[in-house]
């Protein structure tokens, strides 16, 4: 039978709770308060503080909260073609509507990193070219560079003449956050069919909200301690290349 979110609970902790009456509980332990805590906690160990400076862009890519989870999506909002998650551009050719989710925005911050490691001008060679021209390309294409990338040897000397000390030096970092995306969107999918199921076939707006909130946090905590495991990856590169 279908609940209805109760008064004033549209909160972190009441999709937390729900997720806990499901079989997925022990696999989606987390709230929003939990990953903030523990993105606070992987910025201090990075020594970044509390104060951020930047320009927020795109404002005409924004989405109303209210309206955002029964409106008709029709893939006007997806962003630039080459950053797209992989489901959102299969999306595009599907005659169904998608809804983009939080997890198609961690992957496109994913693919936006992989661009600018890939195209770093330090480096040039024909094997190097020919991985842009991949990661530039269509969905196979793209999907052919990325499995080539993330397997990159970081101490093979033949990588690093064909593809150069930067990226070489990312490849580490790279892995490990394409994993935390594929692994997040493999349980986003599932929660949010048993929450379906929970709900009769409509996941209300309150609840879909946390739900993308929770994940959200999730994936920019798991990105920050990524970087803290692999800053010395990158750090190897400034003494390499001096």
């Amino acid at each position: 039978m279908a609940r209805d979110m109760p008064g004033g609970a549209s909160t972190s902790r009441y999709i937390a709770d729900l997720i806990g009456t499901l079989s997925l509980s022990e696999t989606l332990p987390f709230t929003v308060t939990e990953q903030i805590a523990r993105l606070e906690s992987s910025l201090a160990e990075l020594k970044v503080n509390t104060r951020c400076l930047g320009f927020i862009i795109d404002g005409d890519m924004a989405v109303d909260w209210k309206t955002y989870f029964d409106a008709n999506h029709d893939g006007t909002r997806s962003g630039t073609f080459e950053f797209m998650s992989d489901k959102l551009r299969e999306s595009l050719y599907l005659p169904r509507t998608y809804v983009q989710s939080t997890v198609d925005d961690l992957a496109s911050f994913y693919y936006v990193g992989q661009w600018a490691a890939v195209f770093n001008p330090s480096h040039q060679s024909d094997m190097l070219e020919e991985l842009r021209n991949h990661v530039a390309g269509p969905l196979p294409s793209r999907s052919f560079a990325t499995s080539r990338i993330i397997n990159l040897s970081p101490k093979t000397p033949s990588h690093r003449q064909d593809y150069g000390l930067f990226l070489q030096c990312c490849q580490p970092i790279l892995k490990e956050w394409y994993d935390s995306i594929v692994s997040l969107d493999r349980r986003f999918v599932e929660v949010t069919d048993e929450l379906t199921a929970h709900f009769d076939g409509k996941i209300d707006s309150n609840t879909y909200q946390s739900l993308f909130l929770s994940f959200s946090y999730h994936g920019v905590a798991d990105f920050a301690q990524i970087l803290g495991r692999n800053g010395a990856s990158l750090a190897s590169y400034d003494k390499l290349d001096s």
